[in-house]
Protein backbone atom coordinates (compact mmCIF):
# COMPACT_ATOMS: atom_id res chain seq x y z
CA UNK A 1 0.00 0.00 0.00
CA UNK A 2 0.97 3.71 -0.79
CA UNK A 3 -0.13 7.21 0.02
CA UNK A 4 -1.07 8.63 -3.32
CA UNK A 5 -1.88 11.96 -4.43
CA UNK A 6 -3.61 12.42 -8.38
CA UNK A 7 -3.90 16.05 -9.76
CA UNK A 8 -5.36 16.49 -12.98
CA UNK A 9 -8.64 18.57 -14.67
CA UNK A 10 -8.53 20.78 -11.34
CA UNK A 11 -8.84 18.02 -9.26
CA UNK A 12 -6.64 16.57 -6.28
CA UNK A 13 -7.62 13.19 -5.01
CA UNK A 14 -5.27 11.82 -1.85
CA UNK A 15 -5.42 8.27 -0.75
CA UNK A 16 -4.12 5.44 0.49
CA UNK A 17 -4.11 2.43 -1.97
CA UNK A 18 -1.89 0.19 -4.49
CA UNK A 19 -0.44 2.11 -7.41
CA UNK A 20 -1.74 -0.65 -9.79
CA UNK A 21 -5.29 0.40 -8.24
CA UNK A 22 -5.01 4.07 -8.93
CA UNK A 23 -3.75 3.01 -12.67
CA UNK A 24 -6.83 1.28 -12.86
CA UNK A 25 -9.38 3.57 -11.25
CA UNK A 26 -8.13 6.69 -13.51
CA UNK A 27 -7.36 7.13 -16.83
CA UNK A 28 -3.60 8.34 -17.09
CA UNK A 29 -4.36 10.30 -20.04
CA UNK A 30 -6.25 13.01 -17.87
CA UNK A 31 -3.90 13.06 -15.31
CA UNK A 32 -1.09 15.97 -14.69
CA UNK A 33 0.30 13.82 -12.29
CA UNK A 34 0.55 10.98 -10.16
CA UNK A 35 2.70 10.56 -7.05
CA UNK A 36 3.58 7.18 -5.26
CA UNK A 37 5.07 7.23 -2.02
CA UNK A 38 5.66 4.52 -0.37
CA UNK A 39 5.08 4.71 3.69
CA UNK A 40 7.46 6.51 5.36
CA UNK A 41 8.94 5.94 8.91
CA UNK A 42 8.45 9.51 11.25
CA UNK A 43 11.21 11.15 12.97
CA UNK A 44 11.62 13.82 15.51
CA UNK A 45 14.93 15.43 14.86
CA UNK A 46 16.84 17.67 17.31
CA UNK A 47 20.27 20.15 16.50
CA UNK A 48 21.43 23.00 16.98
CA UNK A 49 19.54 26.54 15.22
CA UNK A 50 22.90 27.08 12.78
CA UNK A 51 22.76 23.18 11.74
CA UNK A 52 18.96 23.31 11.38
CA UNK A 53 19.21 26.41 9.24
CA UNK A 54 22.18 25.33 6.97
CA UNK A 55 19.84 22.17 6.82
CA UNK A 56 17.02 24.47 5.33
CA UNK A 57 18.93 26.55 3.03
CA UNK A 58 20.27 23.29 1.07
CA UNK A 59 17.03 22.08 0.87
CA UNK A 60 15.67 25.25 -0.36
CA UNK A 61 18.86 25.61 -2.85
CA UNK A 62 17.84 22.13 -4.05
CA UNK A 63 14.67 22.75 -4.28
CA UNK A 64 13.22 19.39 -2.01
CA UNK A 65 11.59 19.37 1.15
CA UNK A 66 13.87 19.21 4.49
CA UNK A 67 12.37 15.69 4.94
CA UNK A 68 13.74 14.80 1.85
CA UNK A 69 16.96 16.22 1.83
CA UNK A 70 16.98 14.92 5.73
CA UNK A 71 16.28 11.21 3.61
CA UNK A 72 19.03 11.81 1.31
CA UNK A 73 21.69 12.95 3.93
CA UNK A 74 20.98 9.64 6.09
CA UNK A 75 20.96 7.55 2.82
CA UNK A 76 24.48 8.71 1.63
CA UNK A 77 25.52 8.38 5.06
CA UNK A 78 23.95 4.54 5.38
CA UNK A 79 25.92 3.56 1.66
CA UNK A 80 29.29 5.20 3.51
CA UNK A 81 29.01 3.12 6.25
CA UNK A 82 28.54 0.24 4.26
CA UNK A 83 30.87 0.82 1.63
CA UNK A 84 33.50 1.30 4.38
CA UNK A 85 32.80 -1.68 6.13
CA UNK A 86 32.70 -3.95 2.61
CA UNK A 87 36.17 -2.25 2.09
CA UNK A 88 37.12 -3.20 5.45
CA UNK A 89 36.11 -6.75 4.63
CA UNK A 90 38.59 -6.62 1.20
CA UNK A 91 41.16 -5.32 2.80
CA UNK A 92 41.35 -7.87 5.98
CA UNK A 93 41.16 -10.92 3.51
CA UNK A 94 43.56 -9.12 0.96
CA UNK A 95 45.56 -6.64 2.69
CA UNK A 96 45.73 -3.31 2.50
CA UNK A 97 45.16 -1.73 -0.84
CA UNK A 98 48.62 -0.24 -2.18
CA UNK A 99 49.14 3.54 -3.17
CA UNK A 100 49.17 2.19 -6.83
CA UNK A 101 45.33 1.06 -6.25
CA UNK A 102 44.49 4.25 -4.71
CA UNK A 103 46.11 6.26 -7.10
CA UNK A 104 43.98 4.44 -9.74
CA UNK A 105 40.84 4.38 -8.39
CA UNK A 106 40.92 7.80 -7.54
CA UNK A 107 41.76 8.70 -11.59
CA UNK A 108 39.59 6.08 -12.46
CA UNK A 109 36.75 7.95 -10.71
CA UNK A 110 38.42 11.27 -11.52
CA UNK A 111 39.70 12.36 -8.59
CA UNK A 112 43.17 13.58 -7.75
CA UNK A 113 45.30 11.16 -6.32
CA UNK A 114 45.54 11.45 -2.56
CA UNK A 115 49.00 13.17 -1.18
CA UNK A 116 50.96 10.20 1.20
CA UNK A 117 49.78 10.20 4.78
CA UNK A 118 53.09 10.29 6.79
Amino acid sequence: MVAVKVSGRGKDVDATVACAAVLALFNINVCDMIVCMAQVDRFSVTMPPELGEGVRRAAERQGISVSAWLSEAAADRLRNELLGAALDAWESEDGSFTGAELDAAASRLGLAPRPDVA
